[in-house]
């Protein structure tokens, strides 16, 4: 119609004013989170995937950890440097949208993905490979040991998507930020320790990762029931 408007052959947009309908499917059912279970099976995955090539499984289990342990956004975990980490104090330092600046903790676990990358990461700075001291680098030929990028991270999260078997719709990187913010929601249940973690500006951005859990529903539920049941 806007063609039609622009080449004078109509006088106005007659759709203009029209919207699509509402879409059925709440945003939250159509962008899952990984599953507790099937989470830690990823963390494993980088182990034997590729088999043999110890480097390149400490960096991809370094990328899918700050993204489903810390819950960076894309962006955030390829801009790290070095420098941001800070194993005696056990936080890192990440640079999040709108030049903000905030602390994360760093897990026990994470801080143990983190220290192996390190010693893999030294190695190719010893050997006078590393180009820059971002953290998270690429190893393809064209590239390598320079900066990763966020495509470059997509890609790699989504081979060991793929092998963990998820679904393609849940490909994208923002799927480990989604796990990290369902996973928080259901240790704490605290929305705005979630909002602090994941740096969102209000707890309104972190609602709906409450509303993504689908145990929270379900514990809601069985004490419902349980109640029932005692009164």
């Amino acid at each position: 119609m806007k063609a039609l408007v622009w080449a004078g052959v109509l006088a106005s947009d007659p759709s203009a004013s029209v919207r699509p309908p509402a879409e059925a499917t709440p945003a939250h059912a159509k962008k899952r989170a990984i599953s507790v279970g099937s989470y830690a099976e990823l963390l494993e995955l980088p182990a034997r995937i590729p088999a043999g090539d110890p480097v390149r499984a400490n960096r991809d289990a370094a990328l899918l950890a700050l993204g489903g342990s810390a819950g960076l956004r894309a962006a955030e975990i390829v801009g790290l440097v070095g420098s941001d980490l800070d194993f005696k104090l056990g936080q890192v330092l990440v640079r999040g949208k709108g030049g903000k600046q905030r602390l994360v903790p760093l897990g026990r676990q994470l801080s143990r993905v983190l220290q192996r990358w390190l010693v893999s990461r030294s190695a190719l700075q010893a050997a006078g490979q590393l180009q820059g001291d971002h953290l998270i680098v690429s190893l393809s030929h064209r590239n390598f040991a320079g900066q990763l990028t966020t495509k470059g991270g997509r890609d790699i999260a989504g081979r060991y998507y793929q092998e963990l078997g998820l679904p393609p719709e849940m490909w994208g990187l923002h799927t480990l930020r989604r796990t990290a913010g369902t996973h928080l929601y259901r240790a704490r249940r605290d929305l705005h320790v979630v909002a602090d973690l994941l740096g969102h500006a209000s707890v309104t951005t972190s609602a709906i990762y409450a509303k993504m859990d689908g145990e929270v529903r379900r514990e809601a539920v069985e004490a419902m029931e349980q109640l029932r049941l005692g009164s």
